[in-house]
């Protein structure tokens, strides 16, 4: 599916990176990280572009996709100051989600194995948004709005303080979520952070769709 380097343990060092190697190799990744026909001004696109380079290093820098996920979460969680970073995938019927990959700094418990077989039905004010194609920002769990009542009393029992979520799309489709949380203080994310993790969520996405065409063949 993906090129894999002759050391698949090896991962690319950011800070040795330069243009855009990887997704030039895979030039569906290149398209978004680079915004291709998009309308970011150049400093805006350098700048997610840079990111985005790493991030799809890291999609290609082990044979196993799992782990690939898991490295771009690790990345993702130390760039964004986080306590957890994660991906949530539907099922095909959209009724249940699982959470299928998660990373969490030393320290903070994870949350992955209870977070499995949830109906979308208990998300309601979630689904909703993320139907619209709206990004997920919560400051405070304590300031959710009554609407979210159902989704505030879930991140409290996983005493969540502050969440922000982007829905990724596989195969042209709403297929899932990708996220990350602080459990210690309310926060303000950083608005270039959260395209970041927009553009990750559409590079995760992008491939989760090339695999899923690959396995149907």
């Amino acid at each position: 599916l993906l090129p894999v380097p002759a050391r698949p343990g090896d991962v690319p060092d950011p800070s040795a990176s330069s243009g855009h190697g990887p997704l030039k190799r895979y030039p569906p990744l290149y398209q978004i990280a680079t915004g291709a026909g998009g309308s970011l001004s150049p400093p805006e696109r350098i700048s997610l572009a840079d990111r985005a380079d790493e991030i799809a290093a890291d999609l290609v820098a082990f044979a196993d996709l799992d782990t690939s996920i898991h490295r771009v979460l690790n990345r993702l969680g130390v760039l964004m100051g986080a306590d957890r970073a994660y991906l949530f995938q539907f099922q095909p019927d959209r009724e249940l989600m699982n959470n299928t990959h998660e990373w969490c700094v030393p320290g903070v418990e994870p949350r992955k194995e209870n977070l499995q077989n949830l109906p979308c039905s208990r998300f309601p004010w979630w689904m909703e948004k993320l139907k619209k194609g709206d990004n997920i920002l919560i400051p405070d769990v304590e300031q959710m709005p009554a609407e979210a009542k159902e989704e505030k009393e879930i991140l409290k029992m996983q005493e969540i303080r502050s969440v922000v979520v982007v829905p990724i799309y596989i195969l042209e489709e709403l297929g899932g979520f990708l996220g990350c949380d602080d459990i210690t203080k309310p926060r303000n994310w950083q608005e270039e952070d959260i395209r970041g993790l927009r553009i990750a969520g559409d590079i995760i996405g992008a491939v989760l769709g090339f695999r899923r065409q690959n396995l149907s063949r």
